[in-house]
């Protein structure tokens, strides 16, 4: 049987000592509020009488126990100046509360993190498509504003402007931008992929976290040109070949295609031209084919930074 913790908030500003919880390797939970019901939610997003329990991480389709010490306080996380959906419930550790968290201990205390590096949360899409309904109607009976096309997002990586982090894999790339008033898939399947005698295959393994940027290259002046960062490698071991990858296949591979390089931390992607032996950082002109679903969502980032 699934716990069920009770906790008096989410906003960070109005935490307890009571609100700490712990789910040290727990592999699911629920939440109950002063405000929570087992009654039907009278809200539209509603999926199910009763709310789906909060997980870790899954492995296929085996849920995967939080961390070891996992203790802390859930919250919510929205930044300035956000869209209104750009928001998410997330787990802030190592806070000590004897009443109310100060501003400057809540944010010195670090959240909890996802084997991808990237911090666990539930989005609002999420909370608002997967059943998790219990807290979907705590945030909206504090009157927390939800984007009209909520329902439509249920990719883990949301992305809301150019510069914002996200975690990759070294197979491909599968977000959705949100924007201002729409939202966009954005997919970059080969970016990562090479072939060899007509078969796909990926040459390195490893993941990290990423971001886009704009083109600071002289030679990309007057263009809306996007590169990708690597911000750092996930985990302890460092992005290797693949396995079943030799090293003449790579160079092969490498002679023959347009490849990234090995990724590094704090490095641009980059790719050998066909034919070359100087890597050049990957470069994506969102003018060149303004129609693609890449260049429809990098626009929609790149006008949210302006």
């Amino acid at each position: 049987q699934r716990p069920r913790l009770p906790i008096s908030n989410l906003n960070p500003t109005s935490l307890v000592a009571k609100d700490k919880i712990d789910i040290s390797l727990k592999k699911q939970f629920t939440v109950r509020f002063p405000t929570s019901t087992d009654k039907p939610s009278t809200t539209d997003f509603r999926r199910h009488e009763q709310s789906n329990p909060l997980c870790y991480e899954f492995n296929g389709r085996q849920r995967v126990p939080f961390p070891a010490e996992t203790s802390g306080f859930l919250y919510f996380h929205q930044p300035p100046h956000a869209l209104p959906i750009e928001g998410s419930v997330r787990l802030r550790l190592r806070l000590r509360l004897a009443h109310s968290p100060s501003a400057s201990s809540f944010a010195s205390a670090p959240d909890l993190l996802c084997t991808n590096g990237a911090p666990w949360q539930m989005t609002l899409p999420q909370i608002a498509c997967r059943g998790y309904t219990t807290l979907l109607d705590h945030l909206i009976h504090q009157s927390l504003r939800l984007f009209g096309d909520v329902k439509q997002i249920f990719s883990h990586i949301l992305v809301f402007r150019l510069t914002q982090e996200f975690p990759v894999n070294f197979r491909k790339i599968s977000l959705v931008v949100v924007g201002e008033d729409a939202i966009q898939h954005v997919a970059i399947p080969h970016l990562f992929q090479t072939s060899k005698q007509g078969e796909k295959w990926y040459p390195w393994a490893g993941s990290a976290i990423a971001r886009f940027e704009r083109s600071t290259d002289p030679q990309y002046a007057g263009r809306r040109v996007v590169h990708l960062r690597i911000v750092r490698i996930v985990g302890d071991e460092p992005v290797s070949a693949a396995s079943g990858v030799s090293n003449s296949d790579q160079d092969a591979a490498r002679r023959k295609h347009n490849r990234v390089v090995k990724p590094e931390a704090g490095q641009l992607v980059r790719c050998l031209p066909c034919g070359s032996k100087v890597a050049k950082p990957w470069a994506y002109d969102i003018d060149e084919d303004p129609q693609s679903t890449v260049a429809v969502g990098l626009d929609m980032l790149w006008k949210r930074d302006e």
